[in-house]
């Protein structure tokens, strides 16, 4: 019965915090449940991808290591350009070696977003040059520059769009499953607290002053958080891993981080369940159903 069930899923953005993806898609695929397609931003733009070119999920962290996402210096340097801080050259450099060349080399129908700076548009790339579309997709603002492509400056689809629903509703149709990683960072509040936060966090200035990156990448997060609610209330089910207590830059965490969402995941399977058995149904049924039983 599941390989006859047919859904659609956006994967958002939201740095390391995209790792949970990862265990997302391992409770799906170990279920029998695969999207028919997959639509991403940012750091689910990355993982939907490798998802779309055929890599198990299981295997995924196997694949990210390539990346070394963990060394963030050695897949970036300093830019001090009028654009940004970081250019990200070495990353795709490395996205080439782990990624197809093309959207035509994927497997399953893949689309992923970014924000035209320029217009503000959302952008929604589904051919073309892959490693250098996630490149952009990726490029936070002032953090990395804009990425030129197809006459375009680009950069992180979480400016406009941080969970792709309408992306992946069009790519495959409803209903959609959309995993959320955008969960607000919680506040240290007392001083053991804070404390406990500057020994995760060793960027935090020693007496607990965000930094000025710290305050971007949160103005960031506050953002994509409220930006995203309109697109998730259209989703069939939304999973939401418990990675509010990691900043975009945690990759240490990588295991913590995919079992984060693993945990979500299988909390979410019967509801996912219950939708894409209604998906099933004739609309027809499906208005008698809700006219007799309220639900």
């Amino acid at each position: 019965m599941a390989a006859q069930l047919r859904f659609s899923l956006a994967l958002g953005g939201g740095g390391a915090r995209g790792l949970a993806h990862a265990g997302v898609l391992d409770v799906l695929d170990r279920a029998g449940l695969r999207p028919v397609a997959v639509a991403g931003t940012s750091m689910g733009a990355l993982i939907g991808a490798l998802y779309a070119a055929g890599i198990k999920p299981a295997r995924m962290g196997e694949t990210l290591d390539l990346l070394d996402l963990k060394g963030v210096v050695s897949v970036t340097a300093i830019n001090l350009g009028p654009e940004s801080v970081l250019t990200g050259d070495r990353f795709e450099a490395r996205l080439r070696n782990v990624v197809p060349a093309t959207f035509s080399d994927r497997r399953l129908p893949f689309s992923c977003v970014a924000t035209d700076l320029v217009t503000g548009e959302r952008v929604v790339m589904t051919d073309g040059d892959l490693p250098l579309a996630l490149r952009a997709s990726m490029s936070i603002p002032v953090m990395y520059e804009p990425v030129r492509r197809e006459g375009r400056l680009l950069v992180d689809g979480g400016v406009v769009d941080p969970v792709p629903v309408e992306a992946a509703r069009a790519l495959g149709g409803d209903p959609v499953i959309a995993v959320d990683v955008s969960a607000l960072l919680p506040v240290p509040t007392t001083a053991q607290e804070a404390g406990i936060a500057r020994s995760r966090k060793p960027e935090l200035t020693s007496d607990g002053t965000p930094t000025a990156i710290q305050v971007g990448t949160r103005t960031f997060d506050v953002a994509s958080h409220w930006l995203s609610m309109a697109q998730l209330a259209t989703a069939a089910v939304v999973i939401t891993p418990d990675v509010g207590g990691y900043s975009i830059a945690d990759f240490l965490d990588n295991p913590a981080i995919i079992a984060e969402g693993v945990a979500a995941a299988g909390l979410q399977m019967p509801a996912i369940q219950r939708a894409l058995a209604e998906s099933t149904r004739s609309p027809l049924s499906r208005w008698l159903r809700t006219v007799f039983s309220g639900s």
